[in-house]
Formats: structure tokens, C-alpha cells, sequence
């Protein structure tokens, strides 16, 4: 099985798994679940109640834009950064 179809089948099982509400309808789908992915059985309870559905999409930050973020500001910390990096390294041999 491969992992896209695995995905697929856990996103309808997850569904089916958290629908049920008796422990006996649990148990047959973690049994299935296990039998057909290979999973152990708390790897299977933790991927079928921790399942993302859907991913929110991440929103632009808020507020002001960073100050530092200017290249007037960062050229000149790139040049000392690496030349703080030649002198650690030529200190150390």
C-alpha cells in the first residue's frame, strides 16, 4: 500500500472512527484498520484520533513590518557576520 492510498484510507477511517460512539464499533474498525495498513494497534488509535482533515492556510503577520528587514541594515551584519566567522576559525587553529 502505498503512502498516498494509506493517507486516503486513514482520512475514511478517521472519519468512521470518530462517528462511532460504542467501543465495540471501535474495536472493529481499529481491527480492520490494523489488518489492512500494517499498523500496530496504538499507532492506529493515535493516527485515527489525531487526523487533520484539512490544513489552515497561514495568514500574513499582523502589525508592523520588522525594521531589520532592510538591506541598508542587513548587508553591513552578513559582511560581520562572516568575517567573525574567519577570525573564530583562524583563532582556533
Amino acid at each position: 500500500m502505498s503512502p498516498k492510498s494509506k493517507e486516503e484510507y486513514t482520512a475514511i477511517m478517521a472519519k468512521h472512527y470518530k462517528r462511532s460512539k460504542k467501543r465495540s464499533q471501535k474495536n472493529i474498525i481499529l481491527d480492520e484498520y490494523c489488518r489492512i495498513t500494517g499498523y500496530h494497534r496504538k499507532h492506529a488509535i493515535r493516527k485515527l484520533n489525531h487526523f487533520k482533515f484539512f490544513v489552515k492556510p497561514k495568514h500574513k503577520k499582523s502589525g508592523k513590518p520588522s525594521k531589520y528587514n532592510h538591506p541598508e541594515i542587513l548587508l553591513p551584519l552578513n559582511n560581520l557576520r562572516q568575517r567573525l566567522k574567519i577570525n573564530n576559525f583562524s583563532m582556533a587553529h
